[in-house]
């Protein structure tokens, strides 16, 4: 992603990833710190590569739930222009974070979460490892002591977003080509249907082909291996197009996997159905997440198991009737009256 182009131009391509199923959004998980600067930033420049992956869906931007009290601290005590930081928080960031309750025993055991002194710090990389392969942005030294976080965020998720539009570009060619052979398909389908309510004309026909073909049988057999000879060099000339976006996609995954949290496998039924939530757009089903489960081999696990461990969770959320989330999207005017409090003592 190319940061030197234009809204329009950044726009033209990664605008279609909502409208693409298969590409998945990316789970990054930003700490306090790192939302601050991004804020900042935002107000200062007009765009930063976090808010706008977030507002596109490409990610699913995850922060923890007292976020939504101790960001707006932050901004009243350390902003050097408090109101129009938080109008930028408001408008730019919270629709698009989600806000997570990360209980202490989500990960538990996990050494390096462990290790990290600052009780605050841990349900970020809590989240960064029950959603891995994740970024996890932050530069505070507790975390990156012990081995977590990327802490040039704006050039990390520069890097994703070149990533994602290759990602979307991969699939436009892939998916064009499946729907002309559908296309196609269809078509010969309903020739074929509708020969078959005509077999009057479904015999004339062949009689006239049959009558052509022997009458220019080796002007009619050229044509056909010259059909199938451009067929072939059609796709040698795709695949020999698609091949530096490959190329490049694979420098980049490479790039980028140095950078990513690992999950701890075999994943646990917590960290399937997180893992599951964070690479949606949407609320998932009880069963998607009893599919998440067993992919991540537990087997078949009890509907109405899964269903109480859900809600007795603190980080899934209810949604609707058999839907689950991962934590909530933060709601302007609800949030404003969470942080009120502290906008009053804003100068």
């Amino acid at each position: 992603m190319n940061v030197s182009e234009g809204p329009v131009e950044r726009v033209s391509t990664l605008a279609l990833v909502r409208q693409l199923p298969y590409v998945a959004p990316h789970p990054v998980i930003a700490d306090a710190n790192v939302l601050f600067q991004d804020v900042q930033r935002r107000r200062k420049g007009g765009f930063t590569a976090l808010s706008f992956l977030a507002d596109l869906d490409a990610i699913t931007l995850l922060t923890s739930d007292h976020l939504r009290r101790t960001l707006p601290e932050k901004i009243a005590a350390k902003s050097t222009a408090p109101r129009a930081d938080m109008r930028v928080w408001e408008r730019n960031y919270l629709r698009s974070t989600r806000f997570v309750n990360v209980p202490e025993q989500m990960c538990s055991g996990h050494p390096q979460i462990e290790a990290i002194t600052d009780p605050e710090d841990r349900p970020f990389a809590r989240l960064a490892i029950a959603t891995a392969p994740s970024l996890l942005l932050t530069r505070d030294h507790h975390l990156t002591d012990v081995g977590f976080g990327a802490a040039q965020w704006g050039e990390t998720m520069t890097l994703l977003g070149s990533l994602i539009e290759l990602d979307v570009a991969i699939y436009g060619a892939a998916h064009g080509a499946v729907l002309l052979a559908r296309l196609l398909g269809m078509l010969v389908g309903a020739l074929w249907r509708a020969l078959e309510r005509q077999p009057v004309l479904a015999l004339l026909l062949g009689a006239l082909a049959g009558l052509h073909l022997a009458a220019n049988p080796e002007q009619t057999l050229a044509r056909l291996r010259s059909a199938q000879a451009s067929l072939r060099s059609g796709g040698a000339r795709l695949l020999e197009a698609s091949a530096p976006t490959y190329q490049a996609r694979e420098r980049l995954l490479g790039d980028l996997s140095i950078l990513l949290e690992q999950p701890v496998l075999p994943r646990t039924i917590e960290s399937a159905c997180v893992r599951a939530l964070a690479v949606q757009r949407r609320a998932a089903c009880t069963e998607d997440l009893l599919s998440a489960c067993a992919d991540a081999g537990h087997g078949k696990v009890n509907p109405a198991d899964l269903t109480a461990f859900l809600a007795g969770h603190a980080s899934f959320v209810l949604a609707g009737d058999s839907l689950w989330q991962l934590g909530e999207l933060g709601v302007p005017q609800l949030d404003a009256s969470i942080a009120l409090d502290h906008r009053d003592v804003i100068p």
